[in-house]
């Protein structure tokens, strides 16, 4: 049996979870001016929203992993005793990380044999499956058998979300189709979907909050009626209030349900603003 690390980015937000696992993460960038953060070592979520709270005018923007950031990390399981290590990285249709974990695996020249998966998702669509990885690697499972269960709950999981603001997410162009949105992007609140293929979508176009934030559960509900057993998890930036409406409609719709939180990543929040709620499962 060997010796398995899992890497991830910083993007699946496992930083702010209590999973117990040896995860291994490779940090993005958050740039505000002529500042720059690694995400959640130098600057957390909390920190990150208030800054864009109290000044609006701020247009940050992200960067990914370079090369030698990947390299560091392979180096430090190699002498951790490692063997083998898997990189979980952020969709490669909302970020390049995936590119350069390819190039790095590639070109790596010491003795670990290295692995790049593609999460087609991001937050805890990305994460769940790093810890997912983690629990399977402790228990000498091996990269396929690792890879082909990430396979499956990739198959079998949702995540929506309702953004105040689209003015990150359109002038970053994360958002597919946003041309539709501009000129009347402060007037809607859409709800978004992040689809199979790794990019953020359109689902409906409402001009309310509240209905919008109705409009995201009873979607959720719909998608979920029939999955016999899943895990689920919230997501949100700097709206209590909302991450309240979700944690009391998930207890009293579905009693006993496991359920992740955690707040949205600086580097997501690069893109979603503030305000972002997010809704997401996974089938068990």
């Amino acid at each position: 049996m060997k010796k398995l690390a899992i890497i991830n980015t910083s993007t699946g937000c496992t930083d702010y979870l209590d999973h117990g696992y040896d995860i291994k993460t490779a940090r993005l960038r958050v740039i505000m001016g002529e500042d720059s953060y690694l995400d959640f070592a130098e600057l957390t979520a909390e920190e990150f929203f208030s800054k864009i709270a109290a000044n609006p005018d701020i247009l940050p923007s992200s960067s990914t992993p370079n090369y030698v950031d990947y390299e560091d990390l392979l180096k430090e399981c190699e002498k951790e005793g490692y063997e083998e290590a898997l990189i979980i990285t952020i969709s490669s249709k909302l970020s390049a990380s995936y590119a350069v974990a390819v190039n790095v695996a590639d070109e790596y020249e010491g003795n670990l044999k290295v692995s790049v998966y593609d999460s087609l998702s991001a937050g805890l669509g990305e994460g769940y499956l790093s810890v997912e990885a983690a629990k399977m690697a402790k228990e000498g499972k091996s990269v396929a058998e690792i890879v082909k269960h990430l396979d499956e709950l990739h198959d079998n999981y949702g995540m929506y979300l309702v953004v105040d603001s689209l003015r990150l997410l359109i002038k970053n162009g994360r958002l597919s189709g946003a041309s539709g949105f501009i000129g009347s992007a402060l007037k809607i609140k859409p709800i978004l979907e992040v689809v199979k293929e790794g990019t953020i979508e359109t689902l409906v176009k409402i001009r309310s909050s509240k209905k919008a934030l109705r409009g995201l559960v009873d979607h959720f509900v719909t998608q979920v009626q029939n999955v016999e057993d899943f895990v689920a998890f919230i997501h949100t930036s700097d709206n209590p209030e909302a991450e309240q409406f979700l944690r009391d409609e998930l207890a009293e719709k579905f009693p006993g349900k496991t359920v992740l939180e955690t707040p949205v990543t600086p580097v997501l929040g690069c893109h979603t603003d503030c305000g972002v709620v997010a809704l997401g499962y996974f089938k068990k």
